[in-house]
């Protein structure tokens, strides 16, 4: 009767879950502009999206950012199970300027999701961490951004 009872807890929590989907998606792209001219519009954009900077390296050309609250727009996370939700997703990423001559930079944008997953049954209460993956939403639009201030 155990063994029942243990099986059936297994597929009541776990039975619906569906690991989150894959999306291909550009996050890097080769830009016309001095190298001054490409980080002042990296700067730009992140104050534009009022975003956290944790690391700033102009002569390496990397800007680390992260992010808490997101929309759920920017990353799929997949379904968690029965009696479990997706709460608050958190980005982490890196964008690296790149000189490849005088006129041309390559612009990369490297970012990981996470989010918390709650257990719902008996009111939210934190259960664990997952990883989820981007659809590209946000590394398209940070490099549209770019692009047009240039």
């Amino acid at each position: 009767m155990k063994k029942i009872f243990l099986m059936l807890s297994v597929v009541m929590f776990c039975g619906c879950a569906t690991p989150p989907a894959q999306y291909d998606f550009e996050s890097k792209e080769t830009l016309t502009g001095s190298y001054d001219d490409v980080w002042s519009a990296v700067m730009e954009t992140f104050a534009e999206l009022n975003l956290s900077i944790t690391t700033l390296e102009k002569d390496s050309g990397l800007v680390a950012a992260k992010a808490g609250g997101i929309s759920e727009n920017y990353s799929d996370c997949g379904k968690p199970g029965l009696y479990l939700s997706v709460g608050d997703r958190s980005v982490s990423f890196n964008v690296f300027v790149k000189s490849l001559d005088h006129e041309t930079q390559k612009v990369t944008i490297a970012s990981e999701y996470s989010a918390a997953v709650m257990e719902i049954m008996y009111g939210p209460k934190f259960s664990h961490m997952v990883w989820c993956n981007s659809t590209g939403l946000l590394e398209e639009s940070m490099l549209a951004s770019i692009k047009s201030k240039l």
